[in-house]
């Protein structure tokens, strides 16, 4: 349960954090059309912007950044190794779906760059979603943790005053 928690805080988290650059790519374009004199644009460039960051955020975090976490989770997992391997682990099996959808780029004939530089773009791209997603799925996983631990302790106590407060009674009795 708590895998799926962590997960989940952590796409929804990831996904805030691309729809709030995607509203800083905005004014900060509106900022230099008004500062060169251009066209502003029209209406629904926001809405669209938004639309298209929210498409994009869907293919990312379902295509790229869950199943290389996922993947990287359990890989160190079983080899024993610690936490912080995770990182290398996704970045590394990140680079699966950023070649298969360069080679569906250059397939489709959407672009002209080289593979290679399209991969190693892609897998640039991906790089800062993946490291802030790993990031917020740790801290609410240490966060659980922790709660849950002052949970554990707080029921200790608890437990401990009312044996206490029933043996007072007790004596009184």
């Amino acid at each position: 349960m708590l895998w799926a928690f962590k997960h989940a805080v952590a796409s929804a988290a990831t996904a805030l954090l691309l729809l709030a650059l995607t509203f800083v790519a905005y004014f900060g374009l509106l900022a230099w059309a008004v500062v060169a004199g251009a066209d502003l644009g029209g209406p629904l460039a926001l809405p669209f912007m938004l639309l298209l960051a929210v498409l994009l955020c869907a293919v990312l975090l379902v295509g790229f950044l869950q199943p290389a976490t996922v993947l990287a989770e359990f890989t160190r997992s079983r080899l024993r190794l610690h936490r912080i391997a995770e990182i290398p682990l996704a970045s590394l099996i990140s680079l699966v779906p950023c070649a298969l959808s360069a080679w569906c780029l250059r397939a489709c004939e959407w672009t002209s760059a080289d593979f290679v530089e399209l991969w190693l773009v892609l897998w640039l791209l991906v790089a800062l979603p993946l490291g802030f997603y790993w990031w917020v799925g740790l801290s609410i996983g240490v966060a659980t943790r922790a709660v849950l631990a002052l949970f554990a302790m707080l029921a200790r106590v608890v437990r401990g005053l009312s044996k206490g407060l029933a043996a007072r009674i007790g004596a009184h009795a």
